[in-house]
């Protein structure tokens, strides 16, 4: 073997050896780059998944309060339709026992609601309204002959359209945006 055999050798050896760790790098490298990526596409892929998730389970607990709002709120709007002509004074005492689950059904719903303030204004005006008179001598005559006098002193065409109307004043602003 000659100097020149053997250096071609060790330089094919070295080279061998030189190509074979930066093969090896590179793997290693590329390994390791890859698995930061694919953790990176993991996690946002996760927090997206996530934040879906939330949303939807907002979503579904506005809809649930909001259906039992409407739902606290129904039987009102029916009786109103359905019996104030047959005796107003039964429809005052359905009205006196409804309150505490309208009163409920209002505060279940608050979290949800975007203007607290005009959710408030509402269910106050509704309050005084169901209460008007409530205790005097005119109870009777209010639920009796739907007709009543406001504040401002204007009488409504009639006292259960005022009822209904401060209802679906709650309901709207209780409305998703």
């Amino acid at each position: 073997m000659t100097e020149n055999t053997i250096a071609a050798i060790i330089g094919g050896m070295v080279g061998g050896l030189t190509g074979g760790l930066f093969g090896i790098a590179g793997t290693l490298i590329g390994v390791y780059w890859g698995n930061i990526k694919s953790r990176q596409t993991s996690l946002e892929s996760i927090s997206a998944s996530n934040k879906n998730a939330i949303d939807i389970m907002r979503r579904e607990n506005f809809n649930t309060a909001a259906a039992k709002l409407r739902a606290a709120f129904a039987p009102a709007q029916s009786k109103i339709i359905t019996e104030f002509y047959a005796d107003g004074r039964k429809l005052r005492d359905f009205f006196y026992e409804e309150i505490s689950i309208h009163a409920a059904a209002i505060e279940e719903f608050r979290p949800f609601v975007s203007d607290n303030i005009a959710y408030q204004k509402a269910w106050d005006d509704y309050q005084k309204t169901i209460n008007h008179e409530r205790g005097t001598n005119n109870e009777e005559y209010l639920w009796t002959s739907n007709v009543f006098e406001t504040e401002e002193g204007i009488i409504p065409p009639n006292f259960t359209g005022a009822i209904i109307d401060k209802i679906e004043k709650i309901l709207h602003i209780a409305s998703p945006n």
